[in-house]
């Protein structure tokens, strides 16, 4: 997709000026014209529903009829609530090892044009950019895997098989100056999602007896537009300095063979700010043992890491805030998933509103690669899931309305 190009913003130009500010810069009469309010404290946040049906998840996919993000803003990001209920269970139940994300078999966002904002990805990468990416919400509050919004039932009592989850489509990169946040105001012009819901082999090892209702229910955050002049007569921005601009959420998925690689990342010509691996088996199943030993990332033959597994791992707990020492667990990591975290983590620990410095401006022409020694004896596919951001200008990355 090409990049969204609009005309440089200057953030304080306005006419607008503070009612007894009578400052001049030229020792005659002018008067020096007050800076805009910027637009997260000229706008107010705000959310409404988005979407609610119930489905009954069985042996074959459902797709949901589009979706339409409510007008009315700038679109922050939206939350989606999935509730499954089960009754009359006997089996013995087991959630497949993707499960209970799984439940999604494709999700995807497009503009009015048909555009992608997010490609299609499936419901464990969705979960690994909520868990990883740092979407509007520091790690260790946004993690899936948080007891107040998740449970899984397994077992053969009644309601065996029930699970809830809560799962984000972030839009805006940096709640603290609305960075990114879309322009969805008008209703013939407004963004879609793109929902296919599985299976449920996708979702079970063993199925529950009686097929389960699966509640969706989708709330929308936005700021609203402000008006030019507010109550008392000052000017205000009436959008984000990053309008124009857009992230990106975009999968490639390399077919690879046991032993030593060198493997070329094809998503560049954006802003990279976060990037997931994720490794399976033949199965399409995730594998840690799989995971290479030793490995570097490049940047057009600089190695810019060097990284056992054992340091990965650590330096990525550290970076995140979490403290789970199990797998597969709240504030732990995920068999078989790795991720660049050190694009937000400049001062050692990622932040939802952390500076921007190290996100990394790649060209079409950039070579970025990943090197591992050396992938294990069933490692099939890897998963690259990057987060690109299009911006008008470098003003609109680098500079902050609020600090």
């Amino acid at each position: 997709m090409s990049g969204l190009l609009v005309k440089r913003r200057n953030g304080n130009s306005g006419s607008g000026a503070v009612p007894g500010n009578s400052g001049s810069s030229n020792g005659n009469n002018d008067r020096t014209p007050a800076p805009l309010v910027p637009f997260p404290r000229a706008a107010r946040i705000k959310s409404q529903q988005a979407y609610s049906a119930s489905f009954v998840i069985g042996a074959a996919a459902q797709q949901v009829p589009p979706i339409d993000v409510p007008s009315g803003g700038y679109v922050k990001y939206v939350d989606f609530e999935f509730d499954m209920v089960t009754a009359g269970n006997a089996a013995a139940v087991t959630f497949a090892a993707d499960g209970p994300w799984s439940v999604v078999q494709s999700i995807s966002v497009t503009n009015a044009a048909g555009n992608s904002v997010y490609v299609p990805i499936t419901g464990y990468q969705w979960y690994a950019c909520q868990r990883y990416m740092a979407p509007g919400v520091d790690p260790e509050y946004i993690d899936p895997r948080d007891p107040s919004t998740f449970s899984t039932t397994p077992g053969a009592g009644a309601t065996g098989g029930s699970f809830r989850c809560r799962l984000r489509l972030f839009f805006e990169r940096d709640p603290r100056d609305a960075f990114l946040a879309l322009p969805n105001m008008a209703s013939n012009r407004q963004y879609k999602i793109n929902l296919m819901l599985a299976p449920e082999t996708a979702v079970y090892g063993v199925a529950p007896t009686n097929d389960g209702t699966l509640t969706v229910t989708a709330t929308a955050y936005y700021w609203s537009q402000p008006q030019p002049v507010n109550a008392l007569g000052v000017a205000q921005q009436t959008a984000p300095l990053s309008n124009g601009g857009v992230g990106l959420i975009r999968v490639q998925t390399i077919n690879l063979t046991p032993g030593d690689k060198i493997l070329k990342l094809e998503n560049v010509g954006n802003v990279i700010r976060s990037m997931v691996f994720i490794l399976r088996t033949a199965a399409s199943a995730r594998s840690e043992a799989d995971l290479p030993a030793v490995n570097w990332l490049r940047l057009n033959n600089d190695n810019l890491f060097w990284l056992t597994l054992r340091q990965w791992r650590r330096d990525m707990q550290q970076q995140m805030g979490w403290t789970g020492a199990t797998a597969e667990a709240y504030r732990a990591f995920d068999n078989g998933v790795l991720a660049w975290t050190f694009l937000n983590s400049q001062h050692g620990n990622i932040r939802a509103d952390g500076p921007r410095s190290q996100w990394l401006a790649t060209l079409d022409a950039t070579l970025l690669q990943y090197q591992g020694t050396s992938f294990g004896a069933t490692a099939s596919t890897l998963e690259v899931i990057t987060d690109e951001i299009q911006v008008p200008d470098a003003a609109a990355l680098y500079s902050l309305n609020v600090e």
